[in-house]
């Protein structure tokens, strides 16, 4: 938790109390470098980062991250939803790799793939991300009418809680990490059957109308005076 707490206050937002004890130490042992903006990976691969054990270096950078939070708290609470916002409409699909990309294998634990890997399945994949970075803008700003329009319909409470789970998600992600956009690949889901609201609702309105125009015009009674 310390390490992404990190990479949130003092990789992502630069904020950092100079005055705190935990900072101090972290600055000392840097050597008088600016840890700002730095994630912790590059923190950690310092010499004398790396005479800390594990959970030592983890304490310390989550005391940092926590000085910084209350140096100034409001800043922090403040750039919360820019941040969540910022990763609602990110492209995740340059974020999420093809295969999987573990330092070691274990042949115990892999399993053969189902289809043959080939240059025709990577075409695949580059087309589909084209597809994702051109259509996601479009799906996020539906489901945003969705929601809206969801509160007039008798499912509101449904379209709450489907609306729910994106904007709790996006807030504490955007709470205890720094901007990264392969994260928001959890919310595709919610936010592709919110955007089908808005499109129901014009299919709805136009078999409306079609069916309205196709009445019969009822016959005016007559007016025989006699």
């Amino acid at each position: 938790m310390g390490l992404h707490l990190f990479n949130r206050v003092v990789t992502e937002q630069k904020q950092l109390d100079e005055n705190g004890a935990a900072t101090k130490m972290l600055i000392d042992l840097l050597g008088g470098k600016d840890p700002k903006g730095v994630p912790h990976w590059q923190i950690r691969e310092d010499t004398n980062i790396q005479k800390l054990g594990y959970f030592q270096q983890e304490r310390l950078l989550r005391s940092v991250a926590i000085e910084g939070i209350l140096k100034e708290p409001w800043a922090f609470v403040a750039s919360t939803p820019y941040l969540a916002w910022k990763l609602l409409m990110a492209d995740a699909s340059g974020w999420l790799p093809g295969w999987g990309g573990t330092s070691q294998r274990y042949p115990s634990l892999e399993n053969p793939p189902v289809f043959a890997f080939t240059a025709s399945s990577w075409s695949w994949r580059l087309t589909l991300e084209k597809i994702h970075k051109t259509f996601w803008p479009v799906l996020c700003w539906l489901a945003i009418a969705g929601v809206f329009i969801g509160l007039a319909l008798p499912q509101h409470n449904l379209v709450l809680a489907l609306a729910w789970v994106p904007i709790g998600y996006l807030l504490s992600s955007a709470s205890v990490e720094y901007f990264n956009p392969r994260f928001n690949a959890p919310i595709i889901p919610f936010v592709t059957a919110l955007a089908m609201i808005p499109l129901a609702s014009l299919f709805m309105l136009f078999e409306f109308n079609r069916s309205a125009a196709h009445q019969p015009v009822p016959e005016r009674p007559s007016l025989n005076v006699r």
